[in-house]
């Protein structure tokens, strides 16, 4: 099952990253947007705080999921070529994968953003069905979260999904399973809300 979701994300992250990469010059902190997200609640027990090799940002993790795989692969866009690296951590036994990616898109001017999230959200559902969506800020950023079904002959694909832009970079925070139900967890709620940029400003 964490096999098939690999290969589901990796396709749909590109595609993704395709289209936010038509956008140019990068958002600065704190622009504004529709609507706020929710404070995270404290980080439980059984939760641990990941972060990035690279300093870049943090974020919480189910404990039991802490173990998290790196890699990167190139993007070709039409804004030039880029290199996506993904953070993922999942289990094939409780059929769900939480993944970070992130991709340097210095090119973005801050009036394109709403454009470039909407566009993003647009590659990631293909022919797929949004369940929900909102506006929301993301650590102090403009950000989009939405909640995607995508179908695939008898098999159906749930995602959360979240991005922001911060300093020249696309952040995409997802979450996929083969059951709903799962992405209403306390788990999968603070993964999502958790994330913090730790990178240079």
């Amino acid at each position: 099952m964490t096999k098939k979701l690999t290969l589901v994300f990796a396709g749909m992250a590109l595609a993704v990253a395709l289209t936010a990469g038509c956008a140019k010059k990068a958002a600065q902190p704190g622009a504004p947007a529709a609507g706020k997200a929710p404070a995270a609640a404290a980080a439980p027990a059984n939760v641990s705080t990941y972060k990035a090799p690279d300093g870049s940002f943090t974020i919480a993790l189910p404990e039991k999921f802490k173990n998290v795989q790196v890699a990167s692969q190139p993007v070709q866009g039409a804004a030039g070529s880029a290199s996506m690296t993904t953070y993922t951590a999942g289990s094939e036994q409780d059929h769900i994968m939480f993944v970070v990616s992130a991709m340097p898109v210095p090119n973005m001017q801050a009036a394109n953003i709403s454009k470039a999230l909407e566009g993003s959200l647009k590659g990631l559902v293909g022919t797929g069905a949004v369940i929900k969506q909102a506006n929301v800020m993301i650590d102090g950023n403009q950000g989009i979260t939405a909640r995607v079904k995508k179908t695939s002959g008898a098999s159906n694909l749930f995602m959360e999904w979240a991005e922001t832009f911060i300093n020249n970079t696309m952040f995409q925070i997802t979450v996929m399973t083969d059951d709903e139900s799962k992405l209403d967890s306390p788990d999968v709620q603070d993964f999502i809300k958790s994330f913090k940029y730790t990178g240079a400003k």
